[in-house]
């Protein structure tokens, strides 16, 4: 079995730049945890342009995983400088183990961790920040402007604030993004535990203009003196969704001794979240939109001494204001829940949040499979998915939990899995019987690990296009939280590798109920990134080939599969499936001569000892992606062939290309192996 070094190297393989790779300096620093100084230069040189936006931090030489810092940075409020560039992206080495910490020396006089200001945005990857406070809002980040916060896996623990927003405060035009991260194949969840305002918003408080998206996301045990134990909602600000905060996926695992989530002012959207704790869940004086939420509060006291038995899920002061759209849960009938797939007066029956905040559903529980199964319109008239392509602890939604065939979501932030966990049996390519012409490649990965390709065609239908990505196995799933388009490559002799740029165009999560995937498909989930075109995506996933079966038997030829590329023209390559049938499918994946992404597919395969050679054919008229897709558009037509000449050992393979499509001519690369199939071995 590989080791899982060689997964993390194939994602860099594949989806960083090899500048990045080579450690060139211009993209990228590297700072030892606990060097203090060194993260401080490296953030004032990202600042005023003599040094890269992207700063990685790595265990320090002796091991050590903290930074520790005794005083502010030059007679500030925080410890590091203001984040003022357009963008400051601090980021742990992928495989690091345990999360690197930054936290304030407990005997030092009271600052937060960071400012952030002007344009400036701070990416801040899967670290713990603990400990801060600072006498004012923002106990360990204050953003103000039009500067922005990204937060991926990122745990804040016992800050204080004397104001408010225990961790974070976000004023005047800032917006906050929360998410998660997996490194190593771990999912970290951005957590906020333990933090304390003595005003409002105990974990985040997002006032003036402010907005905010905060996904799979824990609150857990944070307090507020007045209200808002995990978020303060005061804003007048709309962002890309149309509203001040948008909150999916997240979990409020809490005792509180007011309310959990206060919004006196501003456009909130709840969708797909569990609120588990004593106290009210939500009050509200403004507009509050309710899509797939589970109530589950407690009827006890909590341990900070708050007397529950009283209280209200919601509460809107007779006002109104709270909308439901339907699919939402709760214990009592508090929250406006008028609509027929809404349970109110209904026991969730949820298990008690285990140690990581997990409020998992008990089996038989109402809100398994009581979620939507189609895609949506979201408040801005677009279609989008009825409850994301993960659920909080990372699992791919929505699942078939009853194994009727039918991929519903659960109400809340997690899923009943429906189906056993994947083995080697899954790889495979797949497709979509009634959107013939696109489809997803599969290979099952040692390590929990899988690579994923998606072969379709531009949004507005020029041409082929496609996306790659590195996969985690969760369960009955593979989730790609990264799913990269390359772009600015040329065919043949132009190619150059160092320009390929690699896009994020959203997350991918693939689901099945079962190993064949034939009568009863699988579920391709794809939601697009806010800043691409491409729409969301929510097709079924039916086999098209197999390498290894369910039982793990493969044919002699199955270590011949796999990923092929040239090293020096990384960006491009080839898939190869063996099949148990002995026939071989491929896929090209390149650019044409134009310099725009395009793939070639084989039809008929010739096999001659180690060698083969097929016949590939093309998209010459090709549709669009997404909800305008049309099968009909799309016309095959016969490109050239390839030929492949495997060497001994499988890792090395002659490659060569003879087209009949004027602009690519023919050529030859050596090409060796990037991808081993898991349960394949090789038979030269």
């Amino acid at each position: 079995m590989r080791k899982l070094s060689f997964i993390l190297a194939l994602v860099l393989v594949v989806l960083v730049p090899p500048s990045l790779r080579a450690g060139d300096m211009d993209i990228a620093v590297f700072v030892d945890a606990g060097d203090n100084q060194g993260l401080i230069a490296a953030i004032q040189n990202a600042n005023n342009g003599s040094g890269p936006d992207l700063i990685f931090v790595r265990p320090g030489p002796d091991g050590n995983r903290t930074f520790i810092f005794d005083q502010p940075f030059e007679n500030s409020d925080a410890a590091l400088p203001a984040i003022t560039n357009a963008t400051t992206s601090i980021f742990p080495t992928s495989g690091t183990g345990s999360r690197i910490t930054f936290t304030r020396n407990p005997s030092a006089p009271n600052f937060r961790f960071a400012n952030v200001i002007q344009d400036g945005e701070l990416e801040l990857g899967a670290f713990i920040v603990e400990t801060f406070q600072v006498d004012g809002d923002g106990g360990a980040i204050a953003a103000s402007g039009a500067s922005r916060v990204n937060l991926d896996g990122t745990s804040f623990r016992n800050n204080i604030a004397s104001g408010a927003g225990g961790a974070i405060s976000m004023t005047e035009n800032s917006r906050l993004i929360l998410g998660n991260r997996r490194i190593g194949g771990a999912l970290l969840v951005t957590e906020f535990r333990e933090n304390r305002a003595g005003n409002v918003g105990g974990a985040v408080s997002i006032t003036g203009s402010a907005t905010g998206n905060i996904r799979q996301t824990l609150f857990a045990d944070n307090n507020a003196t007045v209200f808002g134990c995990d978020l303060n909602v005061s804003s007048n600000g709309r962002g890309l969704s149309g509203a001040a905060l948008v909150v999916t996926d997240s979990t409020f695992a809490a005792d509180c001794p007011n309310v959990l989530v206060e919004n006196p002012l501003g456009l909130l959207q709840l969708r797909n979240n569990t609120f588990a704790g004593t106290g009210d869940a939500l009050d509200t004086t403004d507009l509050v939109i309710l899509f797939s939420n589970l109530f589950a509060n407690s009827p006890t006291t909590n341990k900070l001494g708050a007397d529950n038995l009283n209280k209200a899920v919601c509460n809107d002061f007779n006002i109104g204001d709270i909308t439901s759209e339907g699919f939402n849960i709760e214990t009592t009938n508090s929250c406006s829940l008028n609509q027929p797939t809404d349970q109110p007066n209904t026991d969730p029956m949820v298990a008690a949040p285990d140690p990581g905040g997990v409020v998992a559903l008990l089996a038989g529980s109402p809100a398994i499979d009581q979620g939507a199964s189609s895609m949506l319109a979201s408040i801005e008239g677009k279609l989008g998915l009825p409850c994301g392509y993960k659920d909080a602890r990372g699992l791919g939604r929505p699942q078939d939990a009853n194994l009727d065939g039918t991929y519903e979501c659960d109400i809340g932030s997690y899923e009943m899995q429906g189906g056993p966990n994947l083995t080697a049996g899954q790889t495979g390519a797949y497709f979509d019987p009634s959107r013939s012409g696109e489809g997803a490649f599969v290979e099952m990965l040692d390590g929990n690990a899988a690579l994923v390709a998606e072969f379709s065609y531009a949004v507005d239908g020029s041409g082929p296009i496609w996306f790659v990505g590195i996969g985690d196995v969760v369960g009955n799933s593979v989730v790609v939280d990264d799913l990269l388009q390359p772009l600015g490559g040329v065919f043949g002799a132009g190619f150059n590798a160092d320009l390929i740029e690699r896009e994020s165009v959203g997350g991918m999560s693939l689901v099945f109920s079962n190993c064949q995937a034939s009568t009863t498909p699988g579920k391709q989930v794809f939601q697009s990134s806010a800043q691409t075109a491409f729409g969301d995506l929510f097709v079924d996933l039916a086999r098209l080939t197999t390498v290894v079966d369910c039982q793990g038997n493969a044919s002699p030829q199955s270590g011949r599969s796999g990923s092929f590329f040239d090293p020096d023209r990384s960006g491009e390559g080839i898939f190869v499936q063996w099949r148990t049938d002995g026939q071989v499918l491929l896929i090209w994946y390149t650019f044409d001569p134009q310099g725009n992404q395009f793939w070639t597919i084989s039809d008929t395969v010739t096999i001659s000892g180690n060698s083969l050679t097929a016949s590939m054919l093309y998209p010459a008229s090709s549709t669009s992606f997404g909800e305008n897709f049309n099968g009909s558009e799309i016309d095959l037509q016969p490109w050239g062939s390839v030929t492949l000449e495997y060497q001994p050992g499988c890792t090395d393979v002659s490659f060569s290309y003879d087209s009949e499509v004027a602009g690519f001519g023919s050529g030859a690369y050596s090409y060796t192996r990037l991808t081993t199939v898991a349960g394949t071995s090789c038979d030269l």
